[in-house]
């Protein structure tokens, strides 16, 4: 007998930054993200019942995406067998199990593929090492089991990738510590653009870039900083201030790039058009621009991650506008198009 699992899970792009970490991917400072929707990742994952033992095979990854699977595998199948009895669930003994995976975005290059990848693959590793993945399901989809499910979710997939466990709920998400959940906001629903720069792999890794920037002299303080704008933008989310939470993060992304630019050993994520592109976005954040000094002119929330991209968020009433303007502004660059998303769901459980 076999068992197919598929399972999806949505990038998401913070506004104020995770950077710098502790054991178990455990965050120095607050963080605040939005969850995308179409910038997502599938991972399917089959099994077949065995005899004795575990395999894991994972088609088409490098030696060190499998070697970081298969210990998430392992994370995920260790938990699953002490924690599913207090869910009434119960765990497969042993099994043949293989994985395929693919996104619809550039991996490696800013868009947080990491926490899409790992968020899908721990909820598909959960569905198919229950015994009953359709129980599994139907526990996920019932609201007060199916918190309870996306917190244990949130907290294995962290410790594969930090920024994985704030892919389990949308559209807006706080993490802090252990966990991550949604937080509540009168912002309209938003539209969201990549210009995408560059799909090149980055050269240095999050993980790498998390250990450097405790180096930088700007170090000191970041943390508490981060904090205090993390709660900045909350109020701001549940005051609908639109502008508030623009010039917020315009001033997050310069604050996190410049730990990169200044650590011992300086690196940069940007591109020469990475600068192109936050040169035309300068001046709606002058002191003097209307945007900035009122709510009347919303102006885009700009950012970027540890990578080359730029994210645009826009109220999605004024989606085709800056889809428009994107595409004239910056015609050399593929512009991807997004919106707000719910987080991570099975798309499908069959034996």
């Amino acid at each position: 007998m076999s068992v197919l699992v598929r399972a999806c899970a949505p990038s998401n792009i913070a506004l104020v930054k995770y950077m710098g970490k502790r054991e178990g991917n455990i965050p120095e400072n607050p963080s605040l993200s939005l969850t995308l929707d179409a910038l997502h990742t599938v991972v399917g994952v089959k099994r077949v019942e065995a005899a004795a033992g575990w395999t894991l095979q994972c088609a088409g990854l490098d030696a060190v995406a499998l070697e970081r699977a298969t210990k998430h595998f392992e994370r995920v199948q260790n938990a699953v067998s002490e924690l599913w009895p207090s869910f009434g669930l119960q765990a497969v003994g042993s099994a043949q199990v293989s994985m395929e995976s693919h996104n619809t975005f550039p991996a490696s290059s800013g868009i947080a593929s990491s926490a899409s990848s790992f968020a899908a693959m721990t909820l598909a590793f959960l569905a198919v090492l229950t015994k009953d993945p359709q129980l599994f399901k139907a526990m996920w989809s019932a609201p007060e089991q199916g918190r309870a499910l996306r917190r244990l979710a949130a907290r294995l997939a962290r410790q594969g990738s930090g920024s994985a466990s704030r892919s389990f709920d949308g559209p807006w998400v706080f993490w802090e510590g252990e966990d991550a959940h949604s937080i509540q906001s009168h912002l309209e629903e938003v539209a969201h653009f990549v210009v995408l720069v560059s799909r090149a792999k980055k050269a240095v890794s999050s993980s790498e870039a998390h250990q450097r920037v405790k180096t930088s002299p700007l170090w000191a303080g970041r943390p508490e900083r981060a904090l205090e704008r993390a709660s900045e933008i909350r109020a701001a989310l549940l005051a609908g201030q639109w502008n508030r939470i623009a010039v917020e993060v315009w001033r997050e992304m310069w604050e996190m790039h410049s730990l990169f630019h200044t650590s011992v050993e300086p690196f940069s994520f940007w591109e020469p058009g990475s600068l192109e592109v936050l040169k035309e976005f300068m001046p709606l954040f002058a002191d003097g621009s209307p945007g900035a000094r009122n709510e009347k002119t919303r102006i885009p929330i700009v950012t970027m991650d540890a990578g080359p991209n730029v994210h645009v968020i826009v109220p999605l009433t004024e989606k085709s506008m800056w889809q428009e303007k994107l595409r004239c502004t910056f015609p050399k660059y593929e512009i991807l198009k997004d919106g707000q998303g719910a987080g991570a769901c099975l798309l499908e459980v069959s034996s």
